[in-house]
């Protein structure tokens, strides 16, 4: 993969996300200079799993897979709004509504509180 794959999606940002986190793999187009320092442009905090450790991203792999199954590839969208707002709705869902066998059927947010953890506040895309 080149890294103006990477790069020409993040163009499309119009807006920034306050405090949003860039999670990727040691792949090259997200290794790029070019890349990260678009990302960093763009206001976000870059963070990568470390090398030859395929288990870091385990639960991004799967909030991701699932993230796909259940928003983008369920329904074909208008606009890009629209899929923004079942993006939106979806996270919330996940961390706030969704119980997780991983977490003994608990809420990431319950489970974060549990643990003295920051709970992660609402995502607001618009």
């Amino acid at each position: 993969m080149r890294a103006s794959l990477v790069t020409t999606a993040l163009e499309l940002l119009t807006f920034t996300v306050p405090d949003a986190i860039f999670h990727s793999d040691q792949g090259k187009q997200f290794g790029a200079e070019v890349t990260r320092n678009l990302l960093l442009e763009k206001g976000f905090q870059l963070s990568m799993s470390r090398a030859g450790t395929p288990t870091d991203n385990g639960y991004a792999e799967r909030f991701v897979g699932l993230f796909k199954l259940a928003v983008a590839e369920r329904r074909a969208y208008a606009t890009f709004g629209q899929f923004l707002q079942a993006a939106q709705d979806w996270v919330q869902f996940y961390n706030a509504i969704r119980p997780h066998e991983s977490l003994l059927y608990r809420l990431p947010d319950q489970f974060a509180q549990e643990q003295g953890l920051p709970v992660v506040p609402p995502i607001t895309l618009f």
